[in-house]
């Protein structure tokens, strides 16, 4: 299911027999909807920073740079980074098209200083050090070819790690699919399954991921279901957090063997998310998006918790985040997303 439905957002890999296997949806810490109700309001405080109209994510760095990643919609670069202070573009790269530097269809992401674009629609990644970038270091970019089919994916130990795409147990309705949570890819970033599943259920598994090397973790959370996993780095499934609770369970079905939503798509822990070496933030909507209500309309809650998933505290924002970073001193969330009557904005949030 190469490019399935929703674009099918990439990659496939490696499934190893030592990783740690997808288990049921109950877990070590259970946290309650109070948390929600007791969450913390933020105050949006504006930034004096003028970003393209065509802006997908933006990502703040060292508090003093702007890194957009644009829509392939425009005439200007996919790429641009930015002087946050005084509006200067300082690089811009890339174009829409088949040559290459240019891109078909992007996604972005960022990681400690370096962003990770993806061309999901010709299986190739680029990965842009932001630092080396901005202090005028000799650098090229250089795409490197990948085969995995994935949701999510992330540089690990000179290899992929992926979300894998065929981990999912849903017990009422009687779908098991008992593959890894994780797959990882040969050095070259390929991957070739050789299990067996019953079910093709990758438009169920969409989920994210970010690594401590520091602390030797990996957190993994759903935006299919309230879960957040703990691992080490050495792929040992350490501990799950459960919840808060979708108000309305989702409900499944399926078209051949493709297991699909049928009353909503699920929003729970979504994709935006930021940390330092102390705690990790995570966005988390709790609701089911139908014709009637779409992402944009509902608020988010912004969790903190430790990298061992202990949950320290909640947040509320009244919109829709689509990217957040942190400030270096570990006390503001920079957060780009959409108003709910479809404006774009970039906030600054103190804690």
């Amino acid at each position: 299911m190469k490019k399935s439905i929703f674009a099918s957002l990439l990659l496939t890999a490696a499934s190893l027999l030592f990783l740690p296997s997808c288990r049921d949806n109950t877990g070590d810490i259970v946290l309650d909807r109070s948390i929600l109700d007791s969450a913390k309001p933020l105050t949006a405080e504006s930034m004096n920073f003028d970003f393209p109209i065509t802006t997908v994510n933006l990502y703040i760095v060292n508090d003093s740079i702007a890194v957009v990643h644009n829509s392939e919609q425009d005439e200007r670069k996919l790429v641009e980074i930015y002087n946050l202070n005084s509006g200067a573009l300082i690089w811009d790269r890339f174009t829409k098209g088949n040559g290459p530097e240019e891109i078909l269809m992007g996604r972005s992401d960022m990681f400690n200083d370096t962003l990770m674009l993806e061309d999901f629609m010709r299986d190739r990644i680029v990965l842009l050090p932001i630092g080396k970038i901005t202090t005028g270091e000799d650098f090229k970019p250089e795409f490197q070819g990948y085969s995995v089919v994935s949701t999510r994916i992330r540089p690990f130990g000179g290899k992929l790690l992926a979300v894998n795409p065929y981990c999912f147990n849903d017990k009422q309705s009687g779908i098991h699919n008992d593959g890894n949570r994780f797959i990882l890819t040969d050095s070259s970033f390929n991957y070739k399954e050789t299990n067996s599943y019953q079910y093709e259920t990758f438009n169920v598994t969409n989920g994210n991921f970010i690594i401590s090397y520091d602390n030797d973790r990996i957190i993994y959370y759903s935006a299919a279901e309230p879960l957040i996993e703990v691992y080490d780095t050495d792929l040992n499934l350490l501990r799950t957090v459960t919840g808060p609770e979708l108000p309305n369970r989702p409900e499944l079905s399926l078209i051949g063997n493709m297991v699909m939503y049928s009353n909503g798509i699920p929003y729970a822990y979504k994709s935006a998310s930021c940390c330092n070496r102390h705690h990790v933030y995570l966005t988390y909507i709790g609701e089911l998006a139908t014709a009637d209500r779409n992402y944009d309309d509902f608020d988010t809650y912004i969790l903190k918790f430790d990298w061992n998933g202990n949950f320290i505290e909640s947040y509320s924002i009244g919109h829709s985040v689509t990217s957040m970073s942190l400030s270096g001193d570990g006390k503001s969330l920079y957060v780009f997303g959409r108003e709910h009557d479809g404006t774009d904005v970039l906030y600054r949030y103190p804690l």
